[in-house]
C-alpha cells in the first residue's frame, strides 16, 4: 500500500507554495515514510512564513528522508495518535485504514495550528508551455498573481517573454511577489479610505456579503465532503478563500 501526498503552505494572500512530497508505504508489519523537500521552493520562503518541516534538519540538503517503522514528527503532531480512544470515529469518519496516519490527514478537515503546513493529495507539476504570457487563462490585471500561483506552488511555464523553472524561481519570486504585495495592500488602503468616507458621509452600509453561484456552490462542496477534492482546490474553484470556504463549510453542514 502506498499513499502520496504535498505538503504545502499558504501564504497571507493566498498563495500556496509546495514545499514537499510526502510518501507512506506499508507491507506487512512494516512501514516507512519518505519526505521529499522541494527546496527550490523552500529557499525562497522568507523566514517568518517557514520554519521548515518539523523533525527534519534541511540543512543537510538530503533529497530524501527515510522513517523506517517510526512516525516522523512532522505526522505524529498533526495526526491522531492510535492511543487515543476517539481514533477509531476519526478514521472511519474519514474511510481512511487504521494505521494510515497520512490518509487520514489527506482527507481530513481539521488544521493543525501550530504551523502553517498542511498536505494535499498528490498531484504533478505543471510545465505550462504557450505562445505569450498574456495567453494565460486569466485577466491581464491578474497576470502576476496568476505567475505567482504559478511560482509558489513549483510549476515551470515557458513563453516567448520568459522562462520559469527551479534555477530562477526564487529570481522571479523576490521580483514579483513585492510587486503584488504593493499593489495589494495600496488596494486594501483605498478601500478602507473608501469606507471612511463613507461612514462620514453616513453611507456606509457594511461589506456586502460574497455571493456564489448556488448550483456551483454546492456542486464542489458536495465534492469535497466526498473526499474527491481538496478545500484548496474547491476553494479556488469558487474564487474564495481557505478561510472563506471554511466558514461557508460549517453554514452548509447545519442546513444539511
Amino acid at each position: 500500500m502506498v499513499t502520496s501526498g504535498l505538503i504545502c503552505l499558504e501564504d497571507d494572500y493566498h498563495f500556496m507554495y509546495k514545499v514537499g512530497r510526502i510518501d507512506y508505504m506499508e507491507w506487512g508489519d512494516e512501514f516507512e515514510y519518505i519526505i521529499s523537500p522541494n527546496y527550490a521552493v523552500i529557499d525562497m520562503l522568507p523566514d517568518h512564513l517557514f520554519h521548515g518541516i518539523p523533525g527534519i534538519d534541511l540543512s543537510l540538503r538530503q533529497k530524501t528522508y527515510k522513517s523506517l517503522n517510526i512516525t516522523p514528527a512532522f505526522i505524529a503532531e498533526r495526526t491522531p495518535s492510535p492511543n487515543i480512544a476517539n481514533l477509531r470515529n476519526l478514521l472511519e469518519d474519514k474511510s481512511s485504514e487504521k494505521s494510515n496516519r497520512l490518509d487520514w490527514l489527506i482527507k481530513t478537515n481539521h488544521r493543525y495550528f501550530g504551523d502553517r503546513l498542511f498536505v494535499i493529495l498528490l498531484k504533478n507539476h505543471s510545465n505550462i508551455q504557450c505562445p505569450s504570457v498574456f495567453d494565460l487563462p486569466t485577466r491581464r490585471n491578474m497576470l502576476i498573481k496568476r505567475l505567482l500561483e504559478i511560482i509558489c506552488f513549483g510549476d515551470y511555464i515557458k513563453t516567448k517573454e520568459i522562462e520559469i523553472n527551479d534555477a530562477n524561481r526564487a529570481e522571479f519570486y523576490r521580483f514579483l511577489m513585492p510587486l503584488y504585495v504593493d499593489k495589494f495592500e495600496s488596494g486594501k488602503r483605498a478601500r478602507l479610505r473608501g469606507i471612511e468616507q463613507a461612514k462620514a458621509r453616513n453611507a456606509y452600509k457594511g461589506r456586502k456579503p460574497i455571493t456564489l453561484s448556488p448550483i456551483l456552490f454546492d456542486k464542489y462542496m458536495t465534492a469535497f465532503l466526498n473526499k474527491q477534492i481538496t478545500a484548496a482546490e474547491a476553494a479556488k474553484k469558487l474564487g474564495i478563500c481557505r478561510a472563506t470556504f471554511f466558514n461557508k463549510l460549517k453554514i452548509y453542514k447545519n442546513k444539511i
